[in-house]
C-alpha cells in the first residue's frame, strides 16, 4: 500500500499542519511541547518556563501526522507518530509501553492517528483508563490501560466509521459531559456522533 490508500485531498490537508504542537492538559496545569525528537512536559508552576519531563521519541519523517493527548486525570501522555505507533509516558517522561499499529508501510498514512482520546474507566479496578485510537482511515480501537505495579495494556474492542466516511476522516473530538464523539471528514464536513456507553458504540447521527 501507499499513501494513495487515503484520498489525495485528505493527505494534502494533513500535510499542511504545522510540525510542532502545544497541547494543554484539561486542568490547565501541564503543557506538552512536541519537538523534533522529544515531547517536553512543562508546568504552570513557573509559567511553563522549565521542562519537568522529557519524552524521547524517534525522529518522524512526516511530523505533520503526529498526535498528542493527555489522559483525563492529567497523569499520562499519549504520543502517536505518522505510522500509527502510540507511546504512553508518565509525567517525568518515562516510556511506559508502546502500542504498535495493525500494519505500517512507508508513506501509507491510513494507520496514522486522527484522534487520541482518553476516557475514565471504572468497570474494573485493574484498569486505570481507556484509550481510543482513531485512524485517518476510520478505524477505532479501544485499549484498556493500567499503570503502576501492573503496568500493561489490552485491546478492548474495535469500531469502524468507514460505512459513513468511506474516504477517511480528518479529526475526532470528544465531549465528556455527554460522552459523545464527533468525527469529521474532508469531503463535506459531515459528522458522525457516537454515544459511548460501556462497550456499546452506536452511531446516532450522520449529517
Amino acid at each position: 500500500p501507499s499513501s494513495s490508500s487515503l484520498p489525495l485531498g485528505l493527505i494534502r490537508l494533513a500535510n499542511k499542519q504545522i510540525n510542532w504542537q502545544l497541547v494543554l492538559s484539561s486542568n490547565g496545569k501541564l503543557l506538552a511541547v512536541v519537538q523534533d525528537q522529544c515531547v517536553e512536559i512543562r508546568s504552570v508552576r513557573d509559567d511553563f518556563g522549565s521542562v519537568i519531563g522529557k519524552c524521547q521519541v524517534p525522529k518522524d519523517p512526516n511530523p505533520q501526522w503526529r498526535r498528542v493527548a493527555w489522559s483525563y486525570d492529567c497523569t499520562l501522555l499519549a504520543y502517536a507518530d505518522s505510522t500509527g505507533t502510540v507511546r504512553l509516558f508518565d509525567l517525568i517522561g518515562s516510556e511506559l509501553f508502546v502500542i504498535p499499529p495493525v500494519v505500517s508501510f512507508p508513506e501509507d498514512f491510513s494507520c496514522a492517528i486522527a484522534g487520541l482520546i482518553f476516557l475514565e474507566y471504572t468497570a474494573s479496578a485493574q484498569w486505570s483508563s481507556e484509550l481510543l485510537v482513531i485512524t485517518y482511515s476510520g478505524g477505532l480501537k479501544s485499549y484498556l490501560v493500567s499503570v503502576g505495579t501492573n503496568q500493561n495494556f489490552q485491546e478492548n474492542h474495535t469500531f469502524s466509521f468507514s460505512p459513513h466516511h468511506s474516504r477517511g476522516i480528518t479529526s475526532a473530538v470528544y465531549h465528556p459531559g455527554h460522552r459523545l464523539i464527533t468525527v469529521l471528514d474532508q469531503t463535506n464536513n459531515s459528522g458522525v456522533i457516537c454515544e459511548l456507553q460501556g462497550f456499546h458504540r452506536q452511531v446516532l447521527k450522520n449529517e
